[in-house]
C-alpha cells in the first residue's frame, strides 16, 4: 500500500500543476519530461537484463 504522506505529496503535486498549467499546451512539456524519463528508465532496465543475461 502506498503511504499517506506519499499521497499527499502527489495530490499537492498534480494541484500545483493544475494551477500552472491553465492552457492546454502548457502541459505538453511535462508531457516531454514524463516521456524522457521513462524512455531512460526503460532503457537503463534493458541494459542490465543484457548484462545479467550475459552471466548465465
Amino acid at each position: 500500500m502506498v503511504s499517506e504522506g506519499i499521497q499527499v505529496l502527489v495530490v499537492l503535486l498534480s494541484n500545483m500543476a493544475i494551477l500552472i498549467c491553465n492552457k492546454p499546451w502548457q502541459i505538453y512539456p511535462i508531457g516531454v519530461l514524463f516521456g524522457l524519463h521513462f524512455d531512460t528508465a526503460t532503457e537503463v532496465g534493458l541494459l542490465v537484463l543484457a548484462r545479467w543475461s550475459g552471466r548465465v
